[in-house]
C-alpha cells in the first residue's frame, strides 16, 4: 500500500505540475505524461517483484514447516524384504521413489538418485515404486510391467532394465514396447518367462499397490520421493536431497 500511495502522490504531483505548465507549452505536457507513465510502470514492476519475493518466502516457510512435521511424524511406506533395493541393506536412510518410466522429469530424478548413492555409499539405499501416468504416457504402464516381471527373474537384471530405459528414454518415446523388448533381450532376460509374467497377477497387483500407496501419500505427479518418510516432490537438485539426508544422519548419531 505504501508503494501505491507513493505512486498516487507522484502521479498527482506530475499531473498538477503538468497542468500548471499546460499554458506555456504542449511539449511540457507530453513530457509530464511520459514521466507519469514511466513512474507507474517502474512502480508496478517493483510491487510485482516484492509480491513475488514475499510469495517465494511464504512458500519456502510452508515447505519447511511441512518438512519439520514429517521429520516428527514421517510417512510410512511399505518396505518388504522382497522388494528390489540398491545400496547397502542396512543403510540408515531409505529413499523411495514413485516414478514413471516415460516421464522426462523422472529421468532427471533417476540421475540424481544415482549421484546420491555414490555420495552416500553405505548410508543410503533406494527402491523404486510405480506411478505410471497413463493419461499422459502411453508406454508407462507396460514399462512398469516389464520392470516388475523382470524382478521375478533377477533383481540385478531389473536394475539394468530400469537404468537403461531411463537413460535412453527417447527410444521408448519413438518405438514403444519394441524398445522394452530389445532392452530385455540385450541384458539377458528370459523372454518366454517375461511374456508370461507380464500378464501375471503378481505383477499387476504390485503396480496397483504402488499406485494406491502413492495416492495415500498425497502424490499425484512424478517423480515423488520419500527420504526416510520425508517428502521431496519433483526432480529436485541433489542439494535438496542432501539436506534431508544429512538431517536424518545427524539425527541418528
Amino acid at each position: 500500500m505504501k508503494k501505491i500511495s507513493i505512486l498516487i502522490l507522484i502521479t498527482f504531483a506530475l499531473i498538477t505540475s503538468c497542468s500548471q505548465k499546460s499554458n506555456s507549452s504542449e511539449s511540457n505536457a507530453k513530457d509530464s505524461e511520459k514521466a507519469t507513465a514511466q513512474v507507474a510502470k517502474e512502480d508496478t514492476t517493483q510491487v510485482a517483484k516484492i509480491s513475488q519475493e514475499e510469495a517465494r518466502k511464504k512458500y519456502e516457510m510452508e515447505i519447511k514447516r511441512a518438512m519439520d512435521e514429517e521429520f516428527k511424524n514421517p510417512k510410512q511406506p511399505v518396505l518388504k524384504d522382497s522388494y528390489n533395493y540398491k545400496g547397502a541393506k542396512d543403510a540408515p536412510v531409505t529413499i523411495v521413489t514413485y516414478s514413471d518410466f516415460q516421464c522426462s522429469f523422472c529421468s532427471r530424478g533417476h540421475l540424481v538418485v544415482q549421484d546420491l548413492l555414490k555420495k552416500y555409499s553405505g548410508k543410503v539405499r533406494f527402491t523404486f515404486k510405480n506411478l505410471p501416468l497413463e493419461s499422459m504416457h502411453p508406454y508407462a504402464m507396460i514399462s512398469a510391467k516389464y520392470y516388475e516381471a523382470i524382478i521375478l527373474q533377477n533383481k540385478e537384471l531389473a536394475w539394468k532394465f530400469h537404468d537403461t530405459v531411463f537413460e535412453n528414454q527417447q527410444y521408448l518415446y519413438e518405438t514403444g514396447e519394441s524398445y522394452l523388448k530389445s532392452v530385455a533381450k540385450n541384458i539377458g532376460v528370459d523372454l518366454t518367462k517375461l511374456e508370461k509374467d507380464i500378464k501375471s497377477d503378481a505383477v499387476g497387483n504390485k503396480i496397483k499397490e504402488d499406485m494406491k500407496e502413492a495416492e495415500k501419500m498425497g502424490f499425484r505427479g512424478t517423480p515423488a520421493f520419500l527420504v526416510n518418510g520425508v517428502s521431496v516432490v519433483g526432480a529436485q537438485p541433489i542439494d535438496v536431497f542432501s539436506q534431508v539426508i544429512d538431517r536424518h544422519l545427524q539425527k541418528n548419531k
